[in-house]
């Protein structure tokens, strides 16, 4: 049955729905042109039209995410109900789908005609990937991943709406005091299952609006990526080397993990990702975060390193459920790209380490070109030994999430989790 992308909630009655439109129909032409995230695209959009009402916001949203999501699916429905696909005619088909009370002669009026079908339960095609809405290739991966039979439950799973999880910043706080803190500013939360200093709130907020998010008590962060970063296994005398920090999700909860104690060094090509994990850290109150650019790391760090991080640039196909826009950005030479620029990242990181030093190799992705097959070319090539996942994660998790060839991997359809993969590799003396 269909899912929603975030909680239902009828339009604002003070509000004209056919102006509504409007702006969903701007935001979908932009998502067309623009190559951006589509959430950088509303935020923009919100942006330029401050006179847009918090209400009429969330409705927007909610409209513009549920289309990319079932895109696929709506041409489908349109086409069965002999309709001419227009952007506009596409929003008025998911609104009718999605929000019973609304105003069924506006919509169809906007449609030319009366749709006499139930929306929500009709299979007009007999291919999978139609109906729930993925591009083929993809389909096909997720067949390859999970077998024909379970494939369908993969992308049931990637349609779900999400939760925003956090991480609490234990340098300053634990769980549970958090959690009280939260309570008092208005923010309900309930305790991540397996990550053991997260919380997941029970709606969408401003956190900017938050004094614990203020005063740097936690950061947002997946429960996958939360768990991922265990597998650094920070010591005290280490130097430890995040490659493609961004804006320093991981490495702000390396920092943390270790008590803000080892040298860890965070490089990344982009200079304004840098600049905003510098921000996050002193927020955070770490002081134990050094950057360099990537254009330095090999003369400056060449076999100085006891760990060397490789979050990869990855396709982000374990973010589906969050980044829906995904499924129409990703194909085929975009994933071969991502591949060949992960082989060339562990290349190089093999040139960081240290004798009997450690890679840790993490993706946001479910793919297996990603994933164990990255991990398998690398092995091969560069001979290094696999340390099973089970060796490093606690027992309880590694009954989960830990994979008979020893990688560490997160399955949407088995939790509520994003997509995560990791590996972690050892250089041989």
């Amino acid at each position: 049955m269909f899912q929603p992308y975030q909680d239902k909630e009828i339009y604002s009655p003070f509000s004209n729905l056919n102006i509504l439109i409007e702006h969903i129909e701007n935001i979908l032409r932009s998502f067309q042109i623009e190559p951006k995230p589509l959430d950088r695209i509303v935020d923009s959009y919100f942006k330029h039209h401050t006179n847009i009402g918090s209400k009429d916001r969330r409705f927007i949203s909610n409209i513009t995410f549920g289309i990319i999501r079932w895109k696929r699916r709506l041409e489908d429905i349109l086409a069965y109900a002999k309709i001419k696909p227009t952007i506009k005619r596409v929003v008025a088909i998911y609104i009718l789908w999605e929000h019973e009370n609304s105003d069924h002669e506006l919509l169809y009026n906007i449609l030319g005609k009366q749709i006499d079908f139930d929306i929500d339960t009709a299979k007009l095609s007999d291919e999978n990937a139609v109906f729930y809405s993925f591009p083929d290739f993809m389909y096909r991966i997720f067949e390859q991943v999970k077998g024909k039979d379970l494939a369908s439950k993969l992308a049931v799973a990637l349609n779900q709406e999400v939760d925003i999880t956090i991480r609490t910043n234990t340098l300053k706080i634990d769980r549970n005091s958090l959690q009280r803190k939260l309570k008092d500013e208005g923010v309900e939360t309930i305790p991540t299952t397996y990550a053991p200093d997260g919380l997941k709130l029970n709606k969408r907020i401003n956190f900017n609006t938050l004094i614990s998010f203020k005063e740097g008590l936690f950061e947002i962060q997946d429960e996958a990526s939360q768990i991922a970063v265990y597998l650094v296994q920070p010591q005290s005398n280490e130097t430890i080397l995040d490659m493609c920090a961004g804006a320093g999700g991981k490495t702000l909860a390396i920092a943390a993990l270790s008590n803000g104690i080892p040298k860890i060094i965070a490089s990344d090509k982009e200079k304004l990702k840098l600049t905003v994990l510098k921000n996050r850290a002193k927020r955070a109150g770490i002081s134990n975060i050094s950057i360099i650019n990537a254009d330095n790391i090999i003369p400056k760090l060449e076999g100085k390193c006891d760990v060397v991080l490789v979050d990869a640039p990855c396709s982000g196909s374990g973010t589906i459920r969050r980044n829906p826009d995904l499924k129409w950005r990703l194909n085929k030479d975009v994933i071969n790209d991502r591949t060949n620029l992960q082989k060339a990242l562990l290349e190089k990181a093999t040139q960081l380490v240290k004798d009997n030093g450690r890679i840790v190799y993490i993706t946001c992705s479910i793919f297996p070109q990603e994933n164990e097959e990255i991990a398998a070319w690398f092995c091969q090539k560069f001979k290094w030994n696999l340390i099973s996942a089970k060796n490093i994660l606690k027992a309880d998790i590694c009954e989960k999430f830990c994979t008979s060839k020893g990688f560490f991997k997160t399955d949407p359809s088995e939790t509520s989790l994003d997509g995560f993969f990791g590996a972690v590799f050892k250089k041989q003396l």
